[in-house]
């Protein structure tokens, strides 16, 4: 081309201007709310939490993709819970589409006022439960209670069907880890038994 000045040239052509495009997105957002009952689609390696409309969390990895389909129920849809569990009317069911490797912790919201109208006084004995399929019972897990928030969560490594529960002693069936701690007008009835014993026997000895 012609110029009527001269300075540092170079021959160019022109592109098109495009705007960059979004890498595709994997999976659904970290944290998304899931109706009852329908499947959600999760990834290898993505940390998810799942909210149901009543406030429960899962919050998981996953080693391979799946289908996460969570549904809570009103009522026990397995076998009777011990005599020494008491639910407080939820039950969480968690169906996967695959076997596969998972980190996941269920946590669980409370409020006291609903805990006490089921006869539920002490929050810090609630713990998490599931139904062994194999062996047909109910088992414990370790659980944390978070007094402050009202919550109960707990690490597990499979899915089943779930429920919070409060232990009022200690049971006789297999899988339970949940200790209960002596109250203390038990402790103190215990020491008075003790105390009156050995008087009774001092006193023995002294008429002797």
């Amino acid at each position: 081309g012609y110029t009527d000045h001269f300075s540092t040239w170079t021959a160019a052509f022109e592109t098109e201007q495009t705007t960059p495009t979004q890498p595709p997105t994997t999976g659904p957002p970290d944290n998304i709310p899931i109706p009852n009952g329908t499947p959600v689609q999760v990834v290898p390696g993505q940390s998810v939490t799942l909210t149901t409309p009543s406030g429960i969390s899962i919050s998981l990895v996953v080693g391979e993709s799946v289908e996460i389909t969570v549904t809570e129920l009103p009522s026990n849809p397995k076998a009777p819970l011990p005599e020494n569990m008491k639910d407080f009317g939820l039950f969480l069911e968690i169906e996967v589409n695959e076997s596969t490797e998972l980190n996941a912790t269920i946590s669980i919201p409370f409020n006291p006022s609903d805990l006490q109208a089921k006869g539920i006084s002490d929050p810090s004995g609630l713990t998490l439960t599931y139904f062994d399929e194999i062996e047909q019972k109910w088992k414990l897990v370790p659980s944390h209670v978070d007094l402050t928030n009202g919550v109960v969560s707990a690490n597990v490594t499979h899915f089943s069907v779930w429920s919070a529960v409060y232990v009022e002693s200690e049971g006789d069936s297999e899988g339970d880890v949940t200790t209960q701690a002596v109250p203390g007008f038990m402790f103190l009835s215990i020491l008075m038994t003790l105390t009156l014993a050995t008087l009774v026997i001092v006193h023995g000895r002294k008429r002797k």
